[in-house]
């Protein structure tokens, strides 16, 4: 027993930073193998084995040991006004991304590093989907982690009582309400509700799939910000977007893979 506590423990800490939760992640991760090629897959599994779970934690697991070559920021995209990652040399999702991307294909590096660089990408590559780790230059509020207000009810006497929750915790909550769902269950439904718009949602490559997410994103933040509360409709609403962008990480993850390995 002590041990099981100890594990939800390290769980918890080292998805403190982290917007999608455990679940969401993992049901990310199934959706892109059902994608992967066969020799992508192969080598995928040569360096991860088939369960690629533990390797969602990874950055998070530096951290916590303090052991990251990564601030924090690395965890987000960073958008200028024009929806283009800001040039510099800061750390970014898609830096590091491509950097990891790089470490494969020279194909020199040692296994460690290669891991690693597999690690780095199934990593954020569920990062960078979740919206709330979209920042975009233009919008002040999107630098940081906010409070959202949502109306606890659709109408009625307490329409107008809110809760007050993070920004990043926003997205982490949809899967509380559909208790009995497990990740195999997320990925399949993903499949079935947008399998076959795979080629449209695949198509370009990771900076373009940076900005398609801060268009999104974008068009969010002119109507959620730290002072509108956001309805129990539009709440609702929201997490048909959450799905999509659920699916869309894990079959963007699948193509990064499948064109890395040729």
């Amino acid at each position: 027993m002590k041990k099981i506590l100890l594990v939800v423990a390290f769980v918890a800490v080292a998805f403190s930073a982290s917007a999608w939760n455990r679940q969401q992640d993992e049901a990310v991760v199934i959706a892109a193998s059902k994608h992967l090629t066969p020799k992508a897959k192969m080598v995928v599994d040569g360096y991860l084995g088939t369960d690629y779970a533990d390797d969602l934690t990874y950055i998070y697991n530096l951290e916590r040991r303090k052991r990251s070559p990564y601030s924090t920021e690395v965890h987000y995209i960073h958008l200028d006004d024009k929806l283009q990652i800001i040039a510099g040399d800061g750390d970014d999702a898609v830096r590091a991304i491509e950097e990891s991307l790089a470490i494969i294909k020279k194909g020199t590096g040692s296994r460690h590093e290669i891991t690693n660089a597999f690690r780095t990408i199934i990593c954020l590559m569920c990062d960078m989907h979740c919206l709330s780790n979209v920042r975009l230059s233009n919008v002040p509020h999107s630098q940081s982690d906010f409070d959202v207000q949502v109306q606890r009810t659709a109408s009625g006497p307490k329409m107008k009582e809110v809760s007050r929750v993070k920004w990043s915790k926003f997205w982490g909550g949809y899967n509380g309400h559909h208790r009995g769902y497990f990740a195999e269950l997320w990925a399949e439904e993903m499949e079935v509700c947008h399998g076959a718009d795979y080629a449209q949602i695949t198509k370009g490559g990771l900076r373009d799939w940076a900005s398609r997410n801060g268009a999104i994103a974008a068009d969010l933040y002119t109507r959620i910000n730290p002072t509108n509360a956001v309805t129990r409709v539009e709440f609702l609403k929201l997490e048909e977007l959450h799905f999509e962008m659920m699916a869309t990480a894990g079959f963007r993850l699948a193509a990064l893979l499948n064109n890395t390995i040729k």
